[in-house]
């Protein structure tokens, strides 16, 4: 299972921590590249590192112009620095399946994105991403990194998706469901369960894509980010499992309710092949809603 305990639980666990933004960023040669330079408006990027099989340490990223190889970072190290260290790795790093607040400004423009391992520099990168979205100015982003660090089965390699984070929401509670699980081709995601009466609210979810298709309260279509507007649940169960001929859930999570106005994602992450099994993870606060303080991003694995 995912451990997301205090401090020194184990390699899964998340340790809060205070941004210091006055602390020196100079984290030993060879580590930082040359900086971001991010003097006007800016587009606010978190990064999630949910690739199950990441090195302990976790990992950072690298950014550079679409097409230039001009990379620029590490991210994190550039950002955090001395300022404190994310997860049990003792360096600015991003560990399984941890997600950091938006702690990171990027000027708006197309990049090409290199993961790098935890205080490496970005000569050497262990996967890279050239067909990302481009950032707009006062955009909220989730960074995330996915697939198998080392495939196995028909799981997909580690590569890297950009999502497009809502700050409001329109109607009830703003909700998005990610397959993130690199062994799962495709999930449904709902309340309830399959036991007791699952309610659809995410159809057919591809491994890290948005769907496309009608689902949840009045059958709207997700927006541009995937989200969907629900009716704020409490105290619901939320499930996944594989769209056709499923007769048990992949993943529950028990006893889940939000607020109206929040907006949430909702991941399945884990689930490689070989490995321990997928859990829901849930985010609470995406964008200027409601975010958490420090370093982190309020994200708790939920499932049983």
């Amino acid at each position: 299972q995912l451990d997301t305990g205090g401090a020194d639980a184990g390699d899964a666990a998340i340790d809060g921590l205070v941004l210091d933004s006055t602390a020196d960023t100079d984290t030993g040669a060879g580590v930082i590249d040359a900086p971001v330079e991010a003097t006007g408006p800016t587009a606010q990027l978190r990064i999630a590192n949910w690739s199950p099989d990441a090195p302990a340490a976790g990992y950072d990223v690298c950014v550079a112009a679409h097409g230039t190889s001009s990379w620029r970072g590490p991210l994190l190290a550039q950002t955090i620095g001395d300022a404190g260290v994310l997860g049990d790795s003792g360096l600015p790093s991003i560990q399984f399946p941890g997600v950091t607040n938006y702690v990171i400004g990027l000027p708006p423009g197309t990049y090409d994105v290199a993961v790098v391992d935890a205080g490496a520099g970005c000569a050497a990168p262990a996967a890279t991403a050239t067909d990302l979205p481009a950032l707009v100015v006062s955009g909220w982003y989730t960074m995330a990194i996915v697939g198998d660090t080392s495939p196995t089965g028909g799981d997909p390699a580690l590569s890297v998706v950009v999502l497009d984070d809502d700050s409001t929401a329109t109607v009830g509670a703003a909700v998005r469901f990610l397959d993130m699980a690199p062994s799962v081709a495709s999930a449904d995601f709902g309340e309830g369960t399959l036991d007791a009466g699952f309610v659809p609210l995410a159809i057919d979810v591809p491994f890290a894509k948005l769907t496309t298709v009608a689902a949840g309260d009045g059958g709207a279509l997700p927006d541009p980010g995937g989200y969907v507007g629900v009716f704020p649940p409490s105290s619901v169960a939320l499930s996944a499992h594989a769209p056709t001929g499923a007769t048990r859930d992949t993943a529950v999570a028990p006893n889940q309710s939000f607020a109206a106005g929040a907006v949430i994602t909702v991941a399945l992450v884990g689930g490689k092949t070989g490995g321990a099994r997928a859990q829901l993870l849930v985010c609470t606060g995406d964008g200027v809603v409601n975010q958490s303080d420090g370093l982190y991003s309020g994200c708790v694995v939920a499932s049983m």
